[in-house]
């Protein structure tokens, strides 16, 4: 599955990937972009969140399905003020 609005309109997401998987390899990436999205204040002047004791992540679609990661602070590969990327 891909979806794919460069500008991140209307809601601020610009690209969402995603893999199904039964073999426990399926994934989800989403980029965000653009004036719609509302980013939160960065937790510190080196970690945009705070994941201690984890970071969940949610993503819900129109329809009310939704998918969810939760990442201890070992699972984020990086945690900078602008980006955020976790890893099982």
């Amino acid at each position: 599955m891909i979806y794919f609005n460069k500008p991140g309109a209307p809601e601020g997401v610009a690209q969402i990937k995603g893999k199904a998987s039964t073999e426990g390899k399926s994934g989800m990436a989403a980029k965000v972009a653009g004036t719609n999205m509302l980013f939160p204040t960065p937790y510190s002047l080196e970690e945009f969140v705070d994941a201690d004791p984890s970071l969940i992540v949610q993503m819900l679609n129109s329809e009310g399905a939704c998918w969810n990661s939760e990442f201890n602070p070992e699972q984020l590969k990086v945690n900078t003020p602008t980006s955020v990327r976790g890893v099982y």
